[in-house]
């Protein structure tokens, strides 16, 4: 029997955050480290596990529902009725009614409810940074006429962008309009400049 990992992340349209997909992690980690399998329902744009609305809840001895709101009203209560069967444990969640109106959940490690506040189990996922990449792309400039080669050299860097997992802080380097809303040589300075 496996467990089956949910939350907003499983459901398309429905604001899947960064801390949703990290809290995901921690619980798929301690998941694996009781040693036992699970999958992931992800809807898109997230792409890799099983889609919920097609899995057998036979399958499943377990069904975790991780991070953010968590209400009594659509989709939760069709999840909730495809898997009744299983055990349902609910984490890092913020309970929308009382618990003594609604809980579901046959265990609940809640971020905030009536009767229990949480840090945020975000804060437990590894540290895993990635570049932080600035490009600067260039403005349209008629006066170079047959020599401009920005559209091309535009590209080039987007595509690089696209080419691995990197933070993207675009950053305009006209003050006169500027499309980030920076104002000042500093403000636009700052972020590219070499630290020592």
């Amino acid at each position: 029997m496996k467990v089956l990992v949910a939350g907003w992340f499983s459901f398309e349209q429905m604001g899947a955050s960064a801390g949703d997909l990290l809290s995901r992690d921690v619980v798929c980690q301690w998941v694996a480290d009781a040693g036992k399998r699970c999958d992931i329902a992800l809807a898109a744009p997230f792409e890799g596990g099983v889609r919920w609305e097609d899995l057998d809840s036979r399958d499943y001895s377990h069904v975790v529902f991780v991070c953010g709101p968590f209400g009594n009203g659509p989709p939760v209560v069709e999840f909730l009725e495809r898997f009744k069967t299983c055990r349902l444990i609910g984490a890092n969640l913020t309970m929308l009614q009382s618990l003594d109106d609604w809980n579901p959940f046959e265990l609940l490690i809640e971020r905030d409810s009536s009767r229990e506040i949480r840090p945020d189990l975000c804060f437990l996922s590894p540290n895993r940074r990635v570049p932080v990449v600035g490009p600067v792309l260039i403005d349209s400039q008629p006066e170079y006429k047959s020599r401009d080669m920005r559209i091309a050299a535009n590209d080039a860097l987007i595509d690089l962008t696209r080419s691995r997992e990197m933070a993207v802080v675009r950053i305009d380097t006209r003050l006169d309009h500027n499309s980030t809303g920076l104002r000042t040589p500093a403000e636009i300075e700052s972020p590219i400049a070499p630290t020592c």
